[in-house]
């Protein structure tokens, strides 16, 4: 997730949610919910202890809100404790296989199978029609959260992929109109390629680590990393449809991003603190909040910066597919808070914290198609780009093993290895593939 600030002020539209929704606590008995409580003056001296990551805007706004209206429906306390990104499914792995977890915590959409697999999570499907709000969620961050037929964590936020743009240097290149093609999209980065020669210059800033913004290119081939056949997961990164998409990654990646983003990791630099130094005119964004986080590096660019959805290279006329991540809320199996922390939940997926935090507060995406429809004429015009991808995008292989892939850095690598040219895109892939069966059919 990028590190934000809020996109919008304070809100004064925010609905409060009624007491008795909230008042009512829902008890968690072992792994499924138990009956409720009405007696709330008893958790005055209760305190939930919830990880949120690092998350930017959703910190300083959203959970503010958040705790104050669970606090003063349920009389507890809450304490936070921000979590970093980086060995964040090790640490995880530790807290919630102590005796006193955190309560509640966010969990990377990718990740949740590994700790509902193992136990370390609750089974949220009796309480699944309350957290839900009458609302169908995100499937990219549902599908994920399920093994066996139950749900084990509530969608947080959607992140979703857009080109985000520097519509000055783009105009001073002689590119006025967003593209809409991928013949027109390469032309401009051409464009703008020719009007900064510097080598340090991107006309579009990726990271060579970044295979969260560089995997459409696989799946617009044709490709995937994986498929499920008979119950066990099949690589199918090494399949010809992937290493087509994956020579177009190359070619791509080398002619448009400066040689040194090459090993760059996905945070270090961050596309947006590029932009905003002026060392590229466009990245691929992970959500709307990345428009905000580039404004707040450079105020000088407040207003100068614009999105489009990314062009298909494969299928002329058509969007490219991209990834629809983003993190998901689970209660810790050992909690003993458990229906406080049903509460917090209940109120991190309702419509008003989703629609008028969430969403035109943080510049994020809220976690239901609905709430999408019900906010997007009031988002800039620069943002709608992400709003719309939000609605559905590329589900990854739903298998424990995946977190894996993510904590031993071996898909990052893959995608630097192509950059660089250290393996052909054959053999990287082919190395790949055999770790990448062994991850996804362990246990």
């Amino acid at each position: 997730m990028k590190n934000t600030r809020a996109a919008f002020g304070p809100t004064t539209r925010a609905a409060g949610i009624g007491a008795a929704l909230l008042i009512s606590a829902l008890a968690l008995g072992g792994c499924t919910a138990a009956a409720p409580t009405d007696d709330v003056t008893s958790n005055e001296d209760r305190e939930l202890t919830v990880w949120f990551m690092q998350t930017g805007a959703f910190l300083d706004v959203t959970v503010p809100e958040v705790n104050a209206r669970f606090e003063e429906a349920t009389g507890a306390k809450v304490k936070v404790e921000v979590q970093q990104w980086d060995n964040i499914v090790t640490k995880l792995t530790t807290a919630l296989s102590s005796d006193n977890p955190p309560d509640v915590v966010q969990i990377g959409n990718t990740n949740i199978q590994l700790f509902a697999a193992n136990g370390a999570v609750r089974d949220l499907t009796d309480v699944l029609d309350e957290l839900k709000h009458g609302v169908e969620w995100n499937e990219s961050l549902e599908a994920p959260s399920i093994v066996d037929g139950k749900v084990y964590a509530a969608p947080l936020r959607v992140s979703t992929y857009a080109i985000a743009y520097n519509k000055q240097m783009w105009a001073d290149a002689g590119v006025t109109e967003e593209p809409e093609t991928w013949d027109e999209f390469t032309a401009a980065l051409d464009a703008v390629k020719a009007k900064n020669p510097a080598s340090d210059f991107s006309a579009l800033y990726l990271a060579g680590a970044d295979w969260q913004s560089s995997m459409p290119f696989v799946y617009d081939a044709g490709g995937s990393f994986s498929k499920l056949k008979d119950g066990k997961w099949v690589a199918d990164i090494d399949s010809a449809e992937s290493i087509k998409g994956l020579e177009q990654y190359k070619e791509f990646q080398n002619t448009y991003s400066a040689a040194s983003s090459q090993t760059a990791s996905s945070t270090s630099p961050e596309g947006s603190s590029v932009m905003a130094e002026l060392k590229a005119s466009a990245t691929i964004a992970g959500n709307p909040s990345v428009i905000v986080a580039i404004e707040a590096g450079n105020p000088d660019l407040v207003g100068q910066i614009g999105s489009f959805p990314m062009p298909s290279i494969n299928h002329p006329g058509e969007l490219a597919p991209v990834m629809a991540a983003g993190s998901v809320v689970s209660i810790a199996a050992k909690s003993k808070n458990a229906d406080l922390a049903t509460e917090y939940i209940k109120i991190l997926t309702s419509p008003e914290i989703q629609q008028e935090f969430v969403a035109l507060n943080n510049g994020a995406v809220p976690v239901s198609p609905t709430y999408i429809d019900a906010i997007v004429d009031e988002v800039p015009e620069i943002q709608q780009a992400f709003y719309t991808a939000g609605k559905k995008g590329i589900t990854l292989p739903a298998s424990a093993g995946w977190a894996t892939l993510e904590a031993d850095k071996t898909l990052n690598d893959l995608f630097v290895q192509i950059a660089t040219g250290a393996r052909s895109v054959e053999e990287a892939t082919a190395k790949f593939a055999d770790h990448l069966d062994d991850v996804l059919n362990a246990g």
